[in-house]
Parts: C-alpha cells; structure tokens; sequence
C-alpha cells in the first residue's frame, strides 16, 4: 500500500487579511514561512459534531470521516503537550496502521477517566477514556478523546463540551438498569468503524483516498487523472 504525496502543504492556508504565527507562537503576518492561525478543533465532540467538523474543512462524506478518524493507529499522547495521558497509544501497537483502533472501539471496557494537569501550567484538567491492557496489565492502558468515542457512541446531550465530562456510561454489558445509562449507538458512523473493524484492506484503501483528499484540498488536481494514480 502507498501514499503517494504529490502536494505539500496546505493551499487554503495562503489567505490574504489572516493572522499567522511564527516558530515562537507569535502573531505575525502571514509570509511563505507562516502560515494562517487555526485553533485546533476540540477532542470533546459529538458524533454530529466530528462529521461536521470534517465536512465543513475538508468536504468529507460520513465515511471518509469515520476512515480518517483511523489516523489515531498511530502515535501517543503527552500530558506535557496536550493534557491527555496516552503514553499507552489509542490501542495495543500504536506503531502500526491497522484495524486495531477500530478493534478498540467496539470492546466494552472503556471507562471515563479524570486527568488532573494541576501541576502543568496553564493546561487545563481532562477526561479521557481508558482501557486496561489485556495483554499486560502493568503496562499503560489505551486511551480515547471524547471525539474518538463519538464515532461509535452518540454522547449528544450528555458531554460537557467545556469540560469533557460525559454523564453516560460506555457500556454495561448485561445490565438491566445501568446507572448512569449507557450512551447509546451513533448511528450516523457505527456500521463503518464495525466494517473498519472487520476488513482491515478496505479500511487502508479509504484512509489513502480521504488522505489524500485532505492533502490534496484547495489543489487543481485534474491534471492527475492519468499521471499520478493512487497505487
């Protein structure tokens, strides 16, 4: 499987009239060395709000969304740089670009977990969704953003979007009257993370081409029909 990356860069970043910052985090002028000012988006969304998020910036469909969100295979998160604790990775081998977060999201195990950043300056406190390590269990658990979850899990109505805190459970397997409830299925983007989950081929096939997408974005890509193909 190759990604072949024709453009670099982003074409929607060179705008006249925006701030842009420089290698300090300054407020500059934009130039060839900086680009426009974007603030992150939140990891504390809804289902509706991830697909949306991706359709506004990028015109992604459902599906590219649920596909890219499968980006999270790879890599950790840093308390020191973002405030989340997941030295453990999104799930089990966090160096390679599988079906594994996919995996991960539909086991049952997840639980919301505080993450006090008091003794980090000016970084707030988190929450976060950990899953003990099966394999080992002293090594660090697997962890999840809000908006992970929301790709399998509908917390509409019951995420503080200020806070992160969620007032619905994951799960409760063989529970009649779970306190609090259970947060129910997100059925805009469950059936294509249990596809993700099941075909690992076409999971690689729809993240190259909503990569690439993404990459491409703002480009005049026509030219590319017969001489760049997506191998």
């Amino acid at each position: 499987m190759m990604f072949p990356i024709n453009w670099i860069g982003r074409k929607d970043c060179d705008v006249k009239d925006k701030l842009c910052k420089d290698s300090n985090g300054n407020m500059v002028a934009c130039s060839t060395t900086t680009g426009r000012f974007d603030a992150m988006p939140s990891a504390d969304l809804t289902t509706r709000e991830v697909v949306q998020y991706f359709a506004d910036n990028f015109g992604f469909n459902t599906q590219e969304t649920v596909a890219i969100m499968g980006g999270h295979n790879l890599g950790f998160a840093s308390r020191t740089n973002s405030g989340y604790d997941g030295i453990g990775g999104w799930h089990l081998d966090p160096t390679a670009l599988n079906r594994g977060y996919y995996a991960a999201l539909n086991l049952t195990k997840w639980n919301l977990t505080f993450v006090n950043n008091s003794d980090i300056p000016m970084m707030h406190d988190k929450y976060q969704w950990n899953l003990n390590n099966v394999r080992n269990a002293s090594a660090p658990p697997s962890f999840m953003l809000n908006a992970d979850m929301a790709i399998v899990r509908d917390m509409e109505g019951n995420l503080n979007s200020s806070t992160g805190f969620v007032s619905c459970q994951f799960a409760c397997p063989g529970c009649k009257n779970p306190n609090p409830p259970v947060c129910p299925y997100a059925n805009l983007t469950f059936s294509y993370a249990v596809e993700y989950k099941l075909n690992e081929t076409k999971f690689l096939y729809d993240f190259r081409d909503a990569f690439n997408k993404m990459l491409t974005r703002g480009y005049d890509t026509t030219y590319c029909s017969a001489g760049c193909p997506l191998e």
